[in-house]
């Protein structure tokens, strides 16, 4: 049994993946149900924590719990954390790396081209608030002139915006999408895999995608596409070797779990 306390951003695609290589894991709320509590009643071998947990008696249950595991997901610059591996930096505990991306490829389902769904360009509202759209508001405003379509949780006040969907749909519009134009950098990887060329929000240079990061460079970044500069190829190997699948083989590996390590990378073969 492996226990993952959810509050990290990476818990759901460690859980994903292990639940696809047939591995038992749950996810855990620790502020609800309090440690002693969750691993008295789940006496997990491996507990994959962050910092956002709360850990209170963490320096005890090593007495309680010989059998457990601890994994914690961040940096330790100064051996504060108890952990038998830091999946992070650390200079005096055990540590991998921390990659900087991880792509969960278990939750895609086939997408379809469809006649009502067809159109240039396509985009998704759902990571949007008044923290995040405040900034972009000059590229959202660029891209409605540009009669991009919307879909997703948050509403745009505009006939472009054309409301909630859920994920078969999403898959659907993204195939049916000249462009997925992604201002999250969260949902490009699935564009990848479905076969549509994606433009993503990012400081970051992505292998193979075109990337913006304002109204200029986003314009830019839709000539190239006209002009078939990309590589969705080289961006779905970059996808393919960063999954979900690899981080969970290689906290396995740097655990000495060779069986699941094992067990994980051939699960992987379903979805490449």
């Amino acid at each position: 049994m492996i226990v993952i306390e959810n509050k990290n951003t990476t818990a759901e695609t460690i859980g994903n993946t292990l639940l696809e290589s047939n591995i038992e894991a749950i996810g855990w709320d620790s502020a609800l149900v309090p440690l002693y509590k969750m691993l008295e009643d789940k006496n997990p071998n491996l507990l994959i924590y962050g910092k956002e947990a709360n850990m209170n008696g963490v320096d005890h249950i090593k007495q309680r719990f010989p059998q457990l595991t601890l994994a914690y997901l961040g940096d330790d610059p100064v051996g504060e954390v108890v952990a038998d591996l830091i999946i992070g930096k650390s200079y005096s505990n055990k540590f991998m790396a921390l990659p900087t991306s991880i792509y969960d490829i278990t939750k895609l389902p086939s997408g379809t081209r469809r006649g009502s769904m067809l159109c240039e360009m396509a985009c998704f509202t759902d990571s949007m608030d008044q923290n995040t759209a405040g900034p972009i508001s000059d590229i959202i405003m660029n891209l409605l002139e540009r009669k991009v379509r919307f879909f997703g949780n948050v509403k745009l006040d505009s006939h472009q915006y054309l409301g909630v969907v859920n994920e078969q749909e999403r898959a659907d519009i993204i195939s049916s999408a000249g462009i997925y134009i992604d201002l999250s950098a969260d949902y490009w990887h699935k564009s990848v895999m479905l076969g549509t060329v994606p433009i993503v929000l990012s400081d970051a240079k992505i292998p193979g995608i075109n990337t913006f990061t304002n109204t200029e460079t986003l314009s830019q970044a839709i000539e190239d596409v006209s002009l078939n500069n990309y590589d969705l190829s080289l961006a779905k190997k970059e996808i393919l070797k960063n999954t979900g699948f690899d981080f969970c083989a290689d906290i396995f590996s740097a655990l000495g779990a060779e069986e699941a390590k094992a067990s994980v990378l051939q699960s992987k073969e379903k979805f490449v």
